[in-house]
């Protein structure tokens, strides 16, 4: 699968190749000391880029549309230990207009996800999902931003899991968002957000309507 995938992302002579996944992202960087022989792989680990690094490297235009809600940053363990990505995630949300961050207790604790952990490890990856859900809490953010789908899942469940009716979404979501004219897309990251979000928060980006999760 690695020479597929180096074969593949190669092809058109990529000047870079860019990863919307941490824990994706963390292993193709490390090709070239998985399958040091494999051609190509040393190219590939070095051409990969996380979005949010991308993004925060560049000149990226501010969003001129408002978008009005907290939001509470978890770091995926692949981008925070693993890939030492930390600011840029935040650097892209803090450029939306309106938008709160809030810091999250305990960064670097992991979310319980952690690959397949929450799978082979299901009682312990529970205790640690439900710590970082009473963290999110404390912050009383309206909305989790994360980078990795696992951490996503992992998170959402865990939130459900303890009674706690906040919406997890990707940064590059939130940040798509504020780029959108109109407040018709904006409404839904409120979706089935209850407590967390104030009628008046609510009606400044539309009335909230159903969406899934990310």
């Amino acid at each position: 699968m690695v020479a597929q995938n180096v074969e593949s992302l190669l092809a058109d002579n990529p000047d870079a190749v860019v990863t919307v996944s941490a824990g994706c992202g963390s292993t193709m960087k490390e090709y070239e000391e998985l399958v040091p022989d494999l051609a190509g792989a040393e190219e590939l680990a070095h051409k990969t880029m996380d979005v949010h690094e991308l993004l925060a490297s560049g000149n990226v235009k501010t969003p001129s549309t408002p978008v009005p809600m907290q939001v509470t940053y978890q770091d995926p363990c692949h981008l925070l230990s693993t890939q030492r990505i930390s600011e840029a995630p935040r650097q892209l949300l803090d450029l939306i207009d309106g938008l709160e961050r809030i810091e999250l207790p305990e960064p670097n604790i992991c979310c319980g996800s952690a690959g397949t952990y929450s799978l082979s490890q299901r009682e312990m990856a529970e205790r640690i999902g439900d710590r970082k859900a009473r963290n999110i809490a404390s912050t009383g953010a309206r909305i989790v931003a994360t980078a990795n789908p696992g951490c996503a899942s992992q998170i959402t469940t865990s939130l459900a899991r303890n009674g706690y009716d906040a919406q997890v979404r990707y940064v590059v979501d939130l940040l798509d968002m504020a780029y959108r004219n109109g407040s018709d897309y904006a409404q839904t990251v409120y979706a089935g957000a209850g407590a967390f979000a104030s009628d008046a928060e609510a009606a400044a980006v539309g009335t909230p309507g159903a969406t899934g999760n990310p």
